[in-house]
């Protein structure tokens, strides 16, 4: 959202665009980071507690989204970078459609080489319903970058299972000190789980946040 106010065209290629701002839980009470998209959307869908229900924040999300000129929302699985001479170009689908940028970030949460276990049930996928990013992975491993193995826990709720996502993010060598940059591959950036492990919501938004300002910056 901040590169796009900014006038910058922003592509937004995820596998299901229901699934934007997701909660883990049915309802939540955060204290969002100012100036960010989720703290501009909180205090319109928060009820007289404070709190906001994961429905109604999504789609508050999605219709803001929608409606910010600039910001082009294409629901498709990416399988590959475009790599030429050392610089990321941009990136290819699973689906078969290739699409070029001149900035590629990878926020891709805990879904690269994802697999959630629910009891003795073990499946290829980053959260409930939502399938892993193997081919992905895979692509990453052959420009040679570098993983560590985490595991996430969610207890459940009422209506689901608790559950065990172990996946893989970026090692820390791959990071550019002081910058979200890559090192391996040049105009490449990663933001979020897949970059950091573990993050809150309002973490997560900041990082977004702050990732943002320096593509604007760099431009």
């Amino acid at each position: 959202m901040r590169c796009a106010q900014a006038g910058m065209d922003t592509l937004l290629v995820t596998t299901s665009l229901d699934s934007i701002y997701n909660l883990a839980e049915n309802e939540v009470e955060l204290l969002p980071p100012e100036q960010t998209l989720l703290s501009m959307l909180y205090r319109r869908v928060a009820d007289d507690r404070g709190k906001v229900k994961n429905w109604p924040l999504h789609c508050a999300v999605k219709y803001a989204l929608e409606q910010q000129p600039k910001i082009h929302l294409l629901q498709a699985t990416v399988s590959s970078l475009k790599v030429l001479n050392g610089v990321v170009i941009g990136v290819t689908t699973w689906e078969g459609v290739e699409r070029l940028g001149r900035t590629v970030v990878l926020s891709v949460g805990s879904f690269l080489n994802a697999r959630l276990t629910a009891g003795q049930l073990v499946e290829d996928a980053g959260r409930l319903g939502e399938m892993a990013y193997d081919d992905l992975f895979q692509h990453l491993v052959s420009l040679g970058f570098v993983f560590e193995e985490i595991s996430l826990r969610t207890e459940g709720e009422e209506d689901s299972l608790p559950y065990r996502v172990d996946c893989m993010v970026l090692a820390e060598a791959e990071m550019q000190r002081g910058t979200f940059a890559l090192s391996r591959v040049g105009n490449l950036y990663a933001v979020g789980v897949c970059r950091a492990g573990y993050l809150s919501y309002e973490a997560a938004a900041l990082q977004g946040f702050e990732l943002a300002g320096e593509l604007i910056a760099g431009r």
